[in-house]
């Protein structure tokens, strides 16, 4: 017979959570929280919010039985076996979550600034120029995404190496 887990029914209401579209969320931020910066971080912390918690919870349950077998041999206490078999066995997983997340709050700040009121950001610039038929403009916007773009996953994947590098 099958038998839930205790966090079943809380997996099932983020699982529906996440099913809806990120963008669809910015209706319900502007409504509450106006069009300026307030409602651009929350958007981004929902957007980055999905994959880091869900990357984290995959890899807590992923963690192997065994692993929690040795701890309690050794007579850890509760968080001493979070801190010293969980976390560590769920690190690759949760790093996945933080690459993620960077990716999608990267592309959803252009989204943000396109769609809530907008300074002169990147975004901004983009939807400006490509309205005013400024490709020179485009092609250096499509540039600067990409290099940051680039430099956040350089910046993420230094922290995972010194990390890891620390902890063999």
């Amino acid at each position: 017979m099958y038998r839930s887990s205790p966090t079943a029914p809380l997996r099932r209401a983020f699982n529906t959570f996440k099913q809806v579209s990120l963008f669809a969320w910015i209706l319900l931020i502007s409504v509450w929280l106006g069009l300026g910066d307030v409602a651009k971080v929350v958007f981004l912390s929902l957007v980055a919010l999905v994959p880091v918690v869900m990357h984290t919870s995959d890899g807590i349950r992923a963690v192997p039985p065994r692993l929690i077998e040795v701890a309690q041999a050794f007579r850890y206490g509760k968080w001493q076996t979070i801190v010293h078999v969980v976390l560590p066995a769920a690190l690759p997983s949760i790093f996945t979550g933080i690459y993620l997340a960077l990716i999608y709050s990267w592309l959803a700040t252009l989204g943000a600034e396109y769609l809530l009121v907008a300074g002169s950001g990147i975004g901004n610039t983009l939807v400006d120029s490509s309205e005013q038929f400024r490709m020179d403009l485009v092609l250096f916007g499509v540039l600067v995404v990409g290099i940051t773009g680039w430099a956040l996953n350089a910046l993420a994947r230094a922290v995972q190496r010194r990390w890891f590098a620390q902890r063999i």
